[in-house]
């Protein structure tokens, strides 16, 4: 198992002096079989606190097919949001749908979806953004 550990620096413009507003530590956790997990953890005081972590599922042919986003809240990993691709017989990405987790439905709801068509010789023809009216 691999362990990549970077430091983010984030600057904060106040006027002409900067002034540092959040150091962030990312640790890329593990790549086992298809998925691929990467922790963000944010640095308060002098301890580590975990963040975010995204898990990314790759299919054979070594497409990402999913990324899921989740948040720590309470000791725990909260579903926040996903995106699942789509690949054509080329392996070239034909949508993505994002969504977004709802709680009180326990459930993934669509929140908007990207499609791509290419023509034979593989150029991209048109990309299509589309977003759900939840209203």
């Amino acid at each position: 198992m691999k362990t990549k550990f970077s430091i983010f620096i984030c600057l904060i413009g106040l006027g002409v002096s900067q002034s540092f507003a959040q150091i962030t530590a990312s640790t890329v956790v593990k790549f086992k079989d298809t998925v691929m997990t990467e922790i963000w953890q944010d640095l308060k005081g002098t301890v580590l606190e975990n963040a975010q972590v995204t898990e990314k599922t790759y299919d054979a042919k070594k497409n990402n097919t999913v990324a899921l986003f989740k948040t720590w809240k309470s000791e725990a990993w909260i579903n926040n949001s996903q995106e699942v691709y789509s690949y054509n017989e080329k392996n070239v990405a034909t949508a993505k749908l994002r969504q977004y987790w709802d709680k009180s439905q326990s459930a993934w709801m669509n929140d908007n979806q990207t499609t791509w068509t290419y023509d034979a010789a593989g150029n991209l023809v048109t990309e299509l953004y589309q977003k759900w009216d939840l209203n």
